[in-house]
């Protein structure tokens, strides 16, 4: 879709926007006038994972742990599988070597960035922390102008240690 004017066009250039919530991503291609939506991913979620877990109860007058039903889904759990499903879309999308703008809780946003490789996790050119993936895309692009400091040219790390050598 076109990009209203009055925002950053991209022109001459290509990035890719990855919105992340807890355990969903969208992924829009953002370049010359135009966005779009070319993925999006969910971390499946199980209501229950059988009869496995536990109970808190007292055994001898202290508190000890039985086994037992539990209907929770572990975090980690959820986390992990969403981080490799993260890994392998951005690798299939940075086939074209894209800058990375990456919307994520900032709760996350490192362990999302440390499950990624280190030449991808290089292309990321910013970071910016929150839950952003309701955001119609002409919002994201709104936040990422108001991150940005005006006038300032925006590079990655890679490129920052180049221009202090």
């Amino acid at each position: 879709m076109q990009i209203k004017k009055g925002l950053n066009q991209f022109e001459n250039q290509t990035v890719l926007l990855a919105v992340t919530g807890d355990y969903q991503a969208k992924f829009f291609v953002a370049g010359e006038g135009e966005i779009n939506l070319v993925a999006e991913i969910k971390a499946e979620t199980l209501e229950s994972r059988g009869n496995e877990g536990f109970f808190g109860g007292k055994k001898g007058g202290s508190n000890g742990r039985m086994g037992g039903p539990s209907y929770e889904v572990p975090k980690e759990y959820l986390f992990k599988k969403f981080a490799v499903k993260f890994k392998t879309e951005v690798m299939a999308l940075e086939q074209k070597n894209l800058p990375i703008y990456l919307f994520a809780p900032s709760m996350i946003h490192n362990q999302l960035a440390a499950a990624l490789s280190k030449a991808l996790a290089a292309r990321i050119i910013m970071n910016i922390p929150g839950n952003f993936l309701q955001l119609k895309p002409f919002d994201l692009i709104e936040k990422l102008e108001k991150n940005i400091p005006q006038g300032a040219p925006v590079l990655n790390e890679k490129a920052r240690k180049l221009l202090k050598k």
